[in-house]
């Protein structure tokens, strides 16, 4: 079921942050419907990257790269807890990033929050 305003979400009982794009990639398929009415209906955007064109999916491909830092390719993925997960998400997050002015994302993420709750 869809909200009278969809595009808008809570955040965790604080104020709503409303979301005006996602982008995400469906593998080896076509826009399905399912997309087209979520965009209509949650007043949003998607950006479907092409089947095996990486360099439409640059952040995705840099994250990747990152990740493989702290797992090596072909590593058993069983065999990684959930800690160790967050272990490498939080490394990640507080690393300094050329692209943001070496800034973190936690930084910018956390900056974008103030932004939102105070305007």
């Amino acid at each position: 079921m869809f909200a009278p305003r969809p595009s808008t979400f809570l955040n965790q009982g604080r104020e709503s942050l409303e979301i005006d794009s996602v982008t995400f990639r469906k593998p080896n398929s076509e826009p399905s419907t399912a997309i087209n009415l979520i965009e209509d209906r949650c007043d949003v955007t998607f950006y479907l990257a092409h089947p095996y064109h990486s360099w439409e999916r640059g952040a995705n491909e840099s994250t990747k790269g990152l990740i493989g830092q702290y797992l090596p390719k072909g590593c058993c993925m069983n065999d990684l807890s959930q800690a160790r997960c967050k272990a490498i998400a939080k490394k990640l997050n507080n690393r300094p990033q050329k692209r943001y002015g070496y800034r973190t994302p936690e930084e910018l993420f956390e900056n974008s929050i103030d932004v939102a709750l105070h305007s």
